[in-house]
């Protein structure tokens, strides 16, 4: 999910109008109707490079939050070093709505970060994964492809177009998805896409151990914001095993993301 506050200025390059708030305390009443007591907080690219709310916001979360920053080139060791004790365990390259980012940053600051054993997190169009399918399969750091890997950005009928080269993409090790987005990908709560569902549960037989959810909260892309329950119920309805849920909700985050949490019970799908 991501956060703003009001505290810290936007970029001049912001491209996605932004809430005027979405503070941690706002997102904690999301959590409580959720059953969710961890979090993942991305950078919205609305901030740039400028990490100070992502930090304040890990700060206010004391150890029940990890980070995923947005860097270039000019980060200094220093500025690395503060975001991991801080609780950032991966940095995001948004390749749709540009401006902080770039695909020639992706080889030299996933080396900057292999050491710290961060990840790439990758949101962009097919046509973009396409074009950069061979870079993310030679990084030496997990590539997390953000919001189902936009397989359904072009529509519901062009998801088979996509489909077979993501979950081939997906068949090597240091690949993973994030559940996310699904309003991203043709869905609504009132026009299903079973193709989309399809491609989830293919997806959760290939590669049960390199799925997370993210709920992509406050849906800044979204007039109308959805209803987050709903689509945490649709999303475990395609996974269609409670098994594998439980890995993508709790075991797979604890790997990625450096969490440490008691094994828990996962509720009843009732």
């Amino acid at each position: 999910m991501h956060i703003f506050d009001a505290r810290f200025p936007l970029s001049a390059k912001a491209v996605l109008a932004s809430p005027k708030s979405a503070t941690v305390e706002q997102y904690r009443a999301v959590q409580a109707g959720l059953g969710s007591d961890h979090c993942v907080i991305v950078q919205p690219s609305g901030y740039g490079v400028d990490n100070r709310c992502l930090v304040d916001a890990l700060n206010q979360f004391h150890g029940a939050a990890r980070g995923v920053a947005v860097i270039d080139e000019t980060v200094s060791e220093a500025e690395l070093s503060d975001l991991q004790r801080a609780g950032v365990r991966g940095i995001r390259f948004n390749l749709v709505q540009t401006g902080a980012t770039s695909i020639s940053m992706l080889e030299p600051l996933a080396a900057r970060i292999a050491p710290l054993g961060w990840h790439v997190q990758v949101h962009c169009t097919p046509a973009t994964l396409r074009q950069i399918s061979g870079m993310l399969s030679a990084l030496p750091v997990p590539v997390v492809l953000d919001h189902m890997g936009s397989v359904g950005a072009d529509g519901a009928a062009l998801i088979a177009r996509h489909r077979d080269a993501l979950l081939d993409l997906m068949k090597q090790a240091h690949l993973w998805m994030k559940l996310s987005g699904p309003y991203l990908n043709s869905w609504s709560p009132e026009a299903d896409v079973p193709e989309l569902g399809k491609f989830v549960r293919d997806l959760a037989q290939l590669a049960p151990d390199r799925i997370v959810w993210g709920s992509d909260w406050p849906h800044v892309t979204e007039a109308t914001p959805p209803d987050d329950q709903l689509m945490v119920q649709t999303l475990r309805q395609w996974v269609g095993n409670d098994s594998i849920w439980a890995r993508v909700l709790w075991e797979n985050p604890q790997r990625l993301y450096g969490f440490s949490l008691p094994q828990t019970t996962i509720p009843s799908s009732n």
